[in-house]
């Protein structure tokens, strides 16, 4: 089905909260909406035959994005629990930054590919977790 994407956020011809994509002219996306918001918008376009994977991945990762700081706090354990490395706390410091910001490519790669279709919304959202869960659990376990 081919769908016109009208510059006032309508589908041919039917109303919907937001947009397909961002874009910079002020106007709410779906970054804005509520989790029950987007579920019921999600609903609303399915009904009507549109396609919602952009949607449904944004409403996984309002779901996942919660479970980051205790995910942090996980692998921060082990870091704290080691004796003392040479380098000390700057050595800790750069490490925690290295590990944060691999986990924001990494989520940004996965929605990237959820939004795109490659990945489903729920994998999309759920795998950097996963996999620092996994990181975390590891090294809790290997240390001493």
């Amino acid at each position: 089905m081919d769908q016109r994407w009208l510059e006032d956020g309508r589908c041919d011809g039917m109303e919907f909260i937001g947009r397909r994509h961002n874009d910079s002219t002020g106007d709410e996306g779906v970054e804005e909406f509520t989790f029950f918001d987007l579920q019921k918008q999600i609903a609303d376009m399915k009904s009507k035959g549109i396609d919602t994977t952009y949607f449904e991945v944004d409403l996984q990762t309002k779901l996942a994005l919660p479970f980051i700081s205790p995910l942090m706090v996980l692998l921060a354990i082990p870091f704290a629990l080691k004796r003392q490395l040479s380098g000390g706390l700057s050595l800790s410091f750069g490490i925690a930054m290295i590990i944060g910001f691999g986990y924001w490519v990494l989520a940004a790669f996965c929605v990237s590919l959820g939004h795109s279709g490659a990945m489903p919304s729920w994998l999309s959202a759920w795998t950097p977790n996963a996999i620092f869960a996994l990181i975390g659990l590891f090294s809790f376990t290997a240390e001493e």
